[in-house]
């Protein structure tokens, strides 16, 4: 088979056959999250419809995607949250990115019986990143932030806790 004229449009739709499911969605396993307070989850892409059932049943009401790879805004229907995408490239990331994914962190948490889910594709980096700058925003201290993240999700890395906490000293 000859793939020379294969071209990706990353503009065409985000569900393109209209299955309720994301173009990459068969090449990788169901959400994977973890509650790192009871009202606080981290984890990896939303693809599917079922993704999304299973954090409505999870009690999931807002979420944030920090992933730049897929806008699942579609897919979500009526849970409200936002897309904050940026590149897994281990760098620091913009000063308005951290505020805004603090910002609307904590009005959700503010709320009583909201629960919020922090994604990026992996569920590794970037989301883990926002949650403890998330934690932090919300009096929770460096070391008790890292430990709630790191036992509850034993694959999250401490990659971006550092970037947070300069963009937390910036934004106090």
């Amino acid at each position: 088979m000859n793939n020379d004229n294969f071209e990706f449009d990353d503009e065409e739709d985000d569900v393109p056959d209209g299955s309720g499911q994301a173009w990459y969605a068969r090449f990788v396993h169901p959400t994977d999250f973890t509650f790192i307070t009871p009202n606080l989850a981290v984890g990896g892409q939303i693809s599917t419809l079922a993704d999304v059932a299973r954090l409505k049943a999870a009690g999931v009401t807002n979420v944030i995607n920090v992933q730049q790879e897929f806008n699942d805004r579609k897919l979500l229907g009526s849970i409200p949250g936002i897309w904050l995408p940026v590149p897994d490239d281990l760098q620091r990331k913009p000063l308005g990115w951290w505020k805004a994914g603090i910002d609307y962190g904590k009005e959700v948490l503010a709320q009583p019986g909201r629960i919020l889910y922090v994604h990026c594709f992996a569920g590794i980096n970037r989301s883990v990143g926002m949650t403890y700058a998330i934690l932090r925003a919300t009096g929770v201290s460096r070391s008790a932030a890292a430990m709630m993240i790191l036992r509850k999700r034993p694959v999250a890395r401490p990659t971006y806790f550092a970037f947070a906490e300069e963009a937390l000293a910036v934004l106090a």
